[in-house]
């Protein structure tokens, strides 16, 4: 059911919510079927944050969720430390990467990088890899005036506008 046709929202909102919580009133489908209208954190999600205050556009969005995935793809992942105070089980094994999926989002990963300038790859890495805000980005880098600090999210925005271009998402 496409969501121009549903008839009906269910509220699921929460009226209380923790000190210091960053959500966003949005419409999710649940496992019925049913369209609910709830609260999502935004407190980790940066990209997601930009998005809801109206700060990057809709293509910008995909372009970052786009290269979230890539990064994603292509990490061997799956380790996870040994907890020595439980008992050995046999047949435990790691699951054998997908290397075509890997290969391409490495390609993809390379060509991103080869669109942007240096720093704008760093903003790139620190907003979606390190789930940095730019506020943080700004601190770490000693960056203090309010100019530096817009200067910082143009700089990140215009990084997304190129791989929205890259990747078809914007003309």
């Amino acid at each position: 059911m496409q969501m121009a046709e549903r008839t009906k929202v269910y509220d699921r909102m929460s009226a209380d919510l923790p000190t210091g919580s960053q959500v966003v009133a949005t419409v999710v489908q649940d496992h019925t079927g049913d369209y609910i209208r709830v609260l999502r954190s935004v407190r980790d999600d940066p990209l997601a944050g930009m998005l809801s205050r109206g700060q990057i556009d809709a293509a910008q969005f995909e372009a970052g969720r786009l290269w979230q995935r890539y990064r994603e793809d292509s990490e061997i992942g799956g380790c996870q430390a040994i907890d020595t105070t439980r008992e050995a089980v046999d047949g435990g094994r790691f699951k054998e990467p997908d290397i075509t999926k890997m290969s391409k989002a490495l390609r993809e990963l390379k060509a991103a990088h080869d669109e942007l300038e240096a720093y704008d790859n760093s903003l790139i890495n620190d907003v979606l890899a390190s789930r940095m805000s730019i506020t943080q980005i700004a601190a770490a880098r000693s960056v203090t005036s309010g100019r530096q600090i817009c200067n910082l999210m143009e700089r990140f925005r215009g990084a997304l506008e190129e791989l929205a271009v890259l990747w078809g998402f914007a003309g």
